[in-house]
């Protein structure tokens, strides 16, 4: 497959693609995506979908915002199982260290692989280095925002919070971090926390924005919102003086990381497929008219929609293909208008194609 200038290419592994701008090398290329950020990509991951002298025409799409909750949270994070060992956890109050007396809260983005930081997924952590408990929440928007994560972490943990694709970064532009300190016992009480801050898409491109730290073996853009009791409060102004500053400040010392405990989670279980082809929903469609059968398989959807519903984090890709994409696009309806709060994306394109959907339950 050849790619040149003016294609319109999909991504293979991620959702998105855009319009190739120019060409860096033989292995690699610009991507200009729909949202106006230019990025590149590894040739190996693009498909080609319209080649520059293949004219189409763009059709309207009628997109309802409400569908598209751009932060998929972590299901298992959101709610471990009553039988981890994470619900027995009790905090040790003989764990506490003279240093956690004082607050000291970070936001953390940490590419799974960062050999291929600018194509891999980015976990979302907050670090707790302190003797407090802290109920939080982390906001997305600017002047209408929406909970992305509502929860308590524990003193001195570290707590996987989110998990976010490459069309997720633009809502990193506009975060606000409310929180309050707290013991379960008499305490010197804290100042509420409520911050507002932004991190640019293009910072997550940008090596040098990730660096070693204290907390994860790997680099992360490790961000102070409240560090020894001091407010960040220019957070929002330069994540490369951030990083600066968190590389010139003292290093914890390493029976100190020791006590930093990394919240286990349950690995995310594989989404459940559901085959939408009528030849898979029935052994024989003699009889059976054509708007029958198109009934039968939506009749199909929503009774598996109705039955995971109350599943949060429950992934279901369903299998429509790709045909005239009349079945999908009464699928997208359906989901607009009867399930608005699910999170829904492609389905992987290296393993389905172009024929399937992939809903998350909210």
């Amino acid at each position: 497959m050849t790619i040149k200038v003016g294609d319109r290419v999909k991504y293979l592994n991620n959702v998105g693609g855009g319009k190739v701008t120019r060409i860096k090398s033989k292995k690699e290329v610009w991507v200009l995506e729909d949202d106006g950020f230019e990025v590149p990509v590894s040739m190996s991951d693009l498909v080609l979908v319209n080649p520059a002298n293949f004219y189409f025409k763009d059709e309207p799409i009628d997109v309802d915002e409400s569908v598209a909750v751009h932060v998929p949270i972590d299901a298992a994070a959101a709610s471990s199982s009553p039988e981890s060992d994470e619900e027995d956890y009790v905090f040790d109050e003989s764990e506490e260290t003279p240093e956690g007396e004082k607050l000291s809260i970070y936001m953390a983005f940490v590419p799974k692989d960062i050999k291929d930081f600018q194509n891999t997924v980015i976990e979302v952590f907050l670090v707790n280095d302190s003797n407090y408990y802290m109920d939080f929440q982390w906001l997305l928007g600017k002047d209408n925002v929406k909970v992305a994560r509502k929860d308590v972490i524990e003193p001195l943990t570290t707590l996987r919070i989110a998990e976010l694709e490459r069309n997720d970064l633009n809502e990193m532009q506009n975060q606000r971090f409310q929180a309050f300190a707290y013991k379960k016992r008499e305490y010197s009480p804290k100042p509420a926390i409520d911050i507002s801050f932004g991190v640019r898409p293009v910072k997550f491109y940008k090596l040098h924005c990730f660096a070693g730290n204290d907390y994860f073996e790997t680099p992360a853009m490790l961000l102070p919102i409240v560090e020894r009791d001091v407010f960040n409060l220019t957070l929002q102004a330069d994540v490369d003086a951030v990083q600066n500053m968190i590389l010139q400040k003292d290093k914890v010392p390493s029976e100190q990381r020791r006590r930093i405990r990394v919240k286990s989670h349950d690995k995310q279980p594989e989404p459940l497929e559901v085959d939408l082809h009528i030849n898979s929903l029935l052994d024989t469609v003699v009889g059976m008219s054509p708007k029958e059968m198109f009934e039968y398989q939506i009749d199909k959807f929503n009774d598996v929609m109705r039955e995971n519903i109350r599943k949060k984090g429950q992934r279901i890709v369903f299998i429509h293909g790709k045909g005239d994409g009349v079945l999908r696009a009464e699928i997208t309806k359906q989901l607009r208008q009867k399930y608005p709060g699910c999170y829904v994306q492609d389905a992987s394109f290296q393993k389905y194609g172009f024929g399937a959907t992939m809903v998350t339950i909210r």
